[in-house]
């Protein structure tokens, strides 16, 4: 079955006619480029070295905590500076994964519960080990994100964009994460 107009070759011979071919016709997938891929867990790994290479103590920096807001509402932090009372929550988000519907749905419900608390709702941080800290509406709000690549990241990107300005909250691609964790030391330091 032919799709296209006929077209004539030239070549030498038919072994050169078919390479010709196979190079305008046939599309081999494994050697397209492919945009890299960076997960979610190593933006967040950088986070945490930032913390550590900026001093933040090592009891302040809660990763992985609940936050809790009003009666019932549930939400995850990927690390939250806290020590009864929360000085700064960071969230990291990768635009550059496969799975990009399943990113924009999460930074919505984590968006729809951080809307909650910047609406005057109580917040509450239980972190890993069960201690609890105070989530004030206005606390500091840092976001880092795998910057995207492709259109369809783009497009992914531009979404969740807008909750993160819903939620007045900084955002800072993962090559300048340092403006997260020198932020971070400037108000453990003004806390003290």
């Amino acid at each position: 079955m032919q799709l296209s107009p006929p077209a004539p070759i030239v070549a030498g011979h038919a072994e050169a006619a078919l390479d010709i071919i196979f190079k305008h016709m046939i599309i081999d997938p494994a050697t397209q480029r492919r945009p890299a891929t960076i997960r979610k867990i190593e933006v967040i790994e950088n986070l945490r070295t930032a913390y550590l290479a900026a001093d933040i103590p090592a009891h302040l920096l809660r990763p992985r905590s609940d936050v809790f807001i009003g009666e019932k509402l549930h939400s995850n932090v990927d690390i939250a500076i806290a020590n009864g009372k929360v000085l700064q929550l960071a969230q990291g988000w990768s635009f550059r994964v496969t799975r990009l519907d399943r990113v924009v749905t999460q930074v919505k419900a984590w968006g729809f519960a951080l809307e909650r608390l910047r609406g005057g709702d109580e917040g509450r941080l239980v972190d890993a080990q069960g201690q609890l800290s105070a989530i004030a509406k206005n606390v500091d709000l840092q976001i880092v994100v795998a910057t995207p690549e492709t259109s369809e990241q783009e497009v992914a990107h531009e979404e969740a964009e807008q909750v993160f300005r819903m939620l007045k909250a900084d955002v800072h691609p993962v090559e300048d994460i340092a403006a997260i964790s020198t932020r971070a030391a400037d108000l453990v330091r003004a806390s003290r």
